[in-house]
């Protein structure tokens, strides 16, 4: 049974004092990194990583033209990666976690990266995977000019034509 089960009301409930609320957020935290630990849950927010891949990576998958083969190792290898970080991440916010801790399973992400870079490197080549490192560098930008654009289109206006999208980057950095 998961822990949502177990615990109804508990995972969203933040109190009515703000004392409550303060030991409700740390109780969120711990809640998340004991969901974690179910394999239906990673299953959920693994499915949850992928589809967000398309959003956060399809013009550079366009980009880069490769085969089914390798757009799909491609993309195996970023949801590894994603997913490493989120499962330290959600063990950082678990019971008995002190700073030690948090800066070791920091270090082991950063190192788990490495790795996974390493490999995507080897996959793409030289010069896509500087692409590549561009482009991660510039997501945050990237996500709000497409944020921006999505209200835009939906109010029938055009903000930002694709053919626009790198120069409006350049400009946000």
């Amino acid at each position: 049974m998961a822990v949502w089960e177990k615990e109804p009301g508990r995972i969203f409930d933040t109190g009515s004092e703000p004392e409550a609320a303060a030991g409700e957020k740390d109780d969120f935290g711990k809640s998340l990194a004991r969901m974690m630990k179910d394999p239906a849950m990673k299953e959920v927010i693994r499915d949850q990583q992928k589809i967000q891949l398309d959003v956060m990576f399809g013009s550079f998958f366009a980009l880069l033209n490769l085969d089914q083969e390798r757009l799909g190792a491609f993309k195996n290898l970023l949801l590894e990666k994603q997913m490493a970080s989120v499962e330290m991440g959600m063990e950082m916010m678990g019971e008995g976690v002190d700073e030690i801790r948090r800066k070791e399973l920091n270090e082991k992400i950063k190192k788990e990266q490495e790795k996974i870079d390493a490999r995507i490197k080897e996959l793409l080549g030289e010069g896509p995977f500087a692409e590549y490192q561009d482009y991660v560098n510039s997501l945050a930008e990237r996500m709000e000019v497409n944020q921006t654009s999505m209200v835009r289109e939906s109010s029938k206006s055009t903000f930002v034509l694709p053919a626009n999208l790198a120069v409006v980057i350049a400009l946000l950095n």
